[in-house]
């Protein structure tokens, strides 16, 4: 068993690799977005397995370091941010981490992949930007004990979003939208519990959650 200074600094490390994590995340998201928007091939599926690798390497490097030094910040100081910077990241990355099985099911090539992930940040940008800020709003309302913006509403307010104004002459960007939105909902569901886990080592209100 821990005693109790050791199940502090074990809570801090772990903390403080989800805020590494999100932090790389983002930064690469970031990079990622640099690298499309400059008119020359920026090696798309590539640099997401880049940065995802990075951000895992990076989150776990920092927790292990920080349970080695003994920090003796306290834990809930940075609770609601070691799960806002990693929901961001994710947010982020993901939506076009899970076109890629599907551009190679389809026969879509890495080159030709790269076409895909600018068009997609082209048309259907605003929907992810929207999607990350609204995740993040739900992973800090859970963090702190909140009543918390549902699913539905995240999925349905990115859908419009990324309705608007391409639906009126083809309907194939809210269509993908909607269809890595769904992919993307049991992960969105599963935030309560894996916060409430972590909380579960605190005294801290519990989240109030609506689905």
């Amino acid at each position: 068993m821990f005693n109790s200074t050791e199940e502090a600094n074990t809570r801090y490390a772990r903390a403080a690799g989800r805020i590494v994590f999100g932090v790389v995340l983002i930064l690469g998201a970031a990079t990622f977005v640099e690298r499309l928007m400059r008119m020359e091939q920026p090696a798309a599926a590539k640099t997401l397995a880049i940065v995802w690798l990075a951000a895992c390497f990076a989150g776990w490097l920092f927790s292990q370091l920080a349970a080695v030094t003994k920090q003796h910040v306290e834990t809930e100081q940075i609770f609601t941010a070691s799960y806002v910077l990693p929901a961001i990241g994710v947010a982020l990355m993901l939506p076009l981490t899970l076109h890629i099985p599907v551009a190679l099911a389809v026969g879509v090539d890495m080159h030709a992949f790269d076409d895909w992930a600018r068009l997609s940040m082209f048309i259907t940008g605003p929907a992810h930007v929207i999607f990350a800020i609204l995740v993040a709003r739900r992973a800090g309302q859970l963090a702190k004990g909140r009543p918390a913006i549902s699913t539905a509403r995240i999925f349905i307010t990115t859908l419009v979003v990324s309705s608007i104004p391409f639906a009126v002459i083809m309907f194939i960007p809210p269509l993908v939208v909607g269809l890595t939105g769904v992919a993307i909902l049991p992960l969105l569901q599963r935030m309560p519990a894996i916060i409430e886990r972590e909380r579960g080592t605190y005294e801290l209100p519990t989240a109030i959650v609506v689905a």
